[in-house]
């Protein structure tokens, strides 16, 4: 994907991300551009989702996400697979190596 591509959607998922930056509890919490922006919150959360770090405010979070990654989202609702599939794709063209290793935690 180009920059340019990259950025329309990012701009796209800006447009119905949810923004909630004090606790973070399922997948529509979490705010990915921001995510994609700040490096102090990539890392809180990617330090929480491979333990880490206590997850602190995410744990609800953590324990939804997990369980997207473990099914590949086979039980999500629309908005949620939607989200997921926004979450991995953004994973795989800014950190492949996040993604690869949120895959291998919880997928085996």
């Amino acid at each position: 994907m180009t920059k340019i591509g990259l950025l329309i959607l990012i701009s796209c998922i800006s447009c119905i991300a949810i923004i909630n930056s004090k606790e973070i509890k399922n997948i529509e919490d979490l705010d990915l551009v921001n995510l994609l922006k700040n490096e102090k919150e990539r890392k809180r959360v990617f330090a929480c989702l491979m333990e880490q770090a206590p997850c602190g405010d995410m744990q609800q979070f953590k324990e939804s996400i997990t369980q997207m990654i473990k099914t590949n989202c086979n039980n999500c609702s629309p908005r949620d697979m939607e989200r997921y599939n926004m979450f991995s794709q953004l994973l795989a063209i800014a950190y492949p190596d996040k993604l690869k290793a949120l895959k291998e935690k919880y997928q085996g």
